[in-house]
């Protein structure tokens, strides 16, 4: 199977921009900056494992000390040095899929990060205006039963106080809790979202992650289809001479290329050089075993591909369900707000109706949009 980074010429180097309804100016959430973080490190491991190089230079001392006893001459040192240097390609083609792989899924979490903030950046105003609501009506219960007279000791009064610091405290961590959060979008406005259509499933970045994954478990077993019947082909060529020595490897081992280019700088009293080609082959009894091994690995790639698909529909119908529903009760509290009860009421239901609109964003691939 083809590399979707390599032959399609995909390969996201870089990230898109993010979503046009974040606050121009604002600072970027903490999830996406990590998601960053992990989205160029996948591509810095895809990229290694792509080149598959190595390379390495070696620094050979010796000294040899010559002294001669008959006749007896005094000694004489000689220091020699030999540079040598070696570059070597070994690539592994399943290693690479799932790089790739990594990569893609990195991608599905930083667009996952950045639905939470905008799915944050909406609830945290809400959370923030009903604990404050909860604090000024207990404070409110506490000063009445104050004007009454209650006695402090009072079950009814140390129950209010308690109440009182119990809500303050509540409002605080939540106050807390939202440091680095863009709240600064028209405070508890509670807009509506709107999403876009679903992104096609070829898309997801889970998806093309999937699929990766099972293109290297078949590069795996196409590796040892390929081992199976010809463990070893090799190719070397060389030179020997007073200047130095320089040999070029490239074989096949066990169904994984190799090659390597290495020199040393020490001359050889014989200028020669060489080349040789070397094979083996197998005729086992397991070959067609090994061949159902790989027919086995590509009916497991359409079969997780067709499971995903199904799931993933299901998944975009319950989720735009879920969604429709929380969105129609949300509208009718809003609809029946007429005392600080029912605006509770009304705040809840957009909190619930926004944890549905995060669902069905993420189930969609795409990201919401609010009412401005």
């Amino acid at each position: 199977m083809s590399s979707f980074l390599t032959d399609l010429g995909s390969f996201p180097r870089v990230l898109p921009a993010g979503p046009v309804s974040w606050p121009e100016g604002a600072a970027l959430p903490g999830g996406v900056l990590e998601a960053e973080g992990a989205f160029r490190a996948a591509v810095a491991a895809w990229r290694g494992e792509r080149r598959a190089l190595t390379a390495e230079v070696t620094l050979d001392p010796e000294v040899r000390v010559v002294r001669r006893d008959d006749p007896r001459r005094v000694g004489v040192v000689t220091p020699t040095l030999t540079p040598g240097a070696r570059v070597a390609w070994d690539p592994l083609r399943s290693e690479t899929l799932l790089a790739e792989a990594r990569v893609f899924e990195a991608i599905g979490a930083w667009r996952e990060a950045w639905c939470e903030a905008l799915i944050e950046a909406r609830r945290v105003p809400v959370v923030l205006a009903r604990a404050e609501a909860e604090v000024e009506e207990v404070r409110a219960s506490l000063a009445a039963l104050q004007e009454e007279g209650a006695s402090a000791e009072s079950l009814v009064v140390r129950e209010a106080m308690l109440a009182v610091e119990e809500a303050s405290w509540q409002l605080e961590e939540a106050q807390g809790s939202t440091a680095g959060v863009a709240v600064d979008l028209g405070g508890d406005a509670r807009p509506a979202g709107s999403l876009p259509g679903p992104r096609p499933v070829e898309e997801l970045p889970a998806f093309l992650a999937l699929t990766l994954r099972e293109a290297a478990a078949l590069a795996r077993s196409e590796r040892r289809r390929v081992a199976a019947f010809l463990p070893s082909l090799g190719v070397e060529v060389g030179y020997a001479g007073s200047q130095g020595r320089l040999e070029a490897r490239w074989a096949l081992r066990e169904g994984r290329q190799r090659a390597a280019l290495e020199g040393a700088w020490r001359g050889t009293p014989q200028e020669r050089g060489w080349a040789e080609v070397s094979a083996s082959f197998r005729f086992g009894s397991d070959a067609r075993e090994a061949q159902e091994t790989v027919r086995d690995a590509e009916d497991a790639m359409v079969r997780a591909q067709e499971g995903f698909i199904e799931a993933w529909e299901a998944e975009v119908a319950s989720t735009e369900r879920a969604h429709a529903f929380a969105l129609e009760r949300w509208r009718l509290a809003e609809a029946r707000v007429e005392d600080a009860r029912s605006l509770d009421q009304a705040r809840r239901a957009y909190l619930r109706y926004l944890t549905a609109l995060r669902r069905a964003a993420l189930a969609r691939g795409v990201w919401p949009s609010f009412d401005k």
